[in-house]
C-alpha cells in the first residue's frame, strides 16, 4: 500500500511520516554523509522532489527528523500532562526516557556521526543541538520553573539545576560511550538509577524552612 493510500490520516501528513521515517533509518544506518536523498525518497514512496518541497535540503531533513525524534520522547514523557503525577513522578519518566533514549545504539551511532559531521560543518551540528538537546532542556527547565513557583523546590538558577540534575542521571554516561567502553543498560539498572538521583536531586534543591 503506497503512503498515498493509506486510510484515516491527510495525504500530506502521511507523505511527511513516511520521508521521516526512511530518513531516520538511512541517517542511523549510513551516517550523514553515505545517506542518499534518492534512496530516501524510494523508501518513502516519494520523489526527490518532495523531499526538496518539504525539507529544503538534507540538512533540513536532518533537522525534522531529529524534531520529530524529540517530539515522540516529549509525548512519552509526558511532561506537561495534567494527569495528577507529582514532581517526582514526571522527573523520572523524563530521566528513564532520556536516558534510554542516550544509551541506545541508534543514537550513540548517530551522535558520533554528528560529532565528525560538526567539525566540517558546524551548521550541521548547531542543527542538531538546536532540534534536540536545546529542546530537552527547554521542556526540562520549564517543569523545573513551575515547581520553582509552586515551592516545590528553590533553585535560583533553574537552569543551572536542570543541567545538576541530568548529570546526576547521566552520570559518565557519555564518556563511557565516547570512548566504546560497555556500560550497563539494562532497563532496571536505568530506571534505579534514575530514582535514586531524582530523590538526590530533590533532597538539595528542597525549599528551606
Amino acid at each position: 500500500m503506497s503512503s498515498e493510500t493509506l486510510p484515516g490520516r491527510p495525504v500530506d501528513e502521511v507523505k511527511t511520516a513516511a520521508m521521516l521515517g526512511a530518513a531516520r533509518v538511512h541517517f542511523f544506518t549510513h551516517g550523514y554523509d553515505g545517506t542518499r536523498l534518492d534512496s530516501v525518497a524510494v523508501d518513502a514512496g516519494v520523489s526527490k522532489v518532495t523531499i526538496y518541497n518539504r525539507f529544503g535540503d538534507k540538512a533540513g531533513l536532518l533537522a525534522a527528523c531529529v524534531s520529530a525524534e524529540c517530539e515522540r520522547m516529549q509525548a512519552e514523557i509526558g511532561l506537561h500532562r495534567e494527569d495528577g503525577r507529582s514532581l517526582t513522578e514526571r522527573l523520572n519518566a523524563f530521566g528513564i526516557t532520556l536516558i534510554t533514549f542516550i544509551l541506545s545504539p541508534d543514537h550513540i551511532g548517530f551522535d558520533r556521526m554528528i560529532s565528525m559531521e560538526g567539525v566540517r560543518s558546524p551548521e550541521l551540528a548547531q542543527l542538531f543541538f538546536e532540534a534536540g538537546p536545546r529542546r530537552m532542556q527547554a521542556a526540562l527547565v520549564a517543569v523545573l520553573n513551575e515547581a520553582a513557583r509552586n515551592g516545590q523546590i528553590e533553585a535560583p538558577d533553574v537552569s543551572e539545576a536542570a543541567e545538576h540534575l541530568v548529570g546526576l542521571w547521566k552520570g559518565m554516561a557519555d564518556m563511557h560511550l565516547r570512548f566504546a567502553q560497555p556500560y550497563d543498560r539494562d532497563p532496571e539498572h536505568i530506571t534505579a538509577r534514575v530514582i535514586r538521583s531524582t530523590a538526590r536531586f530533590l533532597r538539595a534543591y528542597a525549599p528551606g524552612p
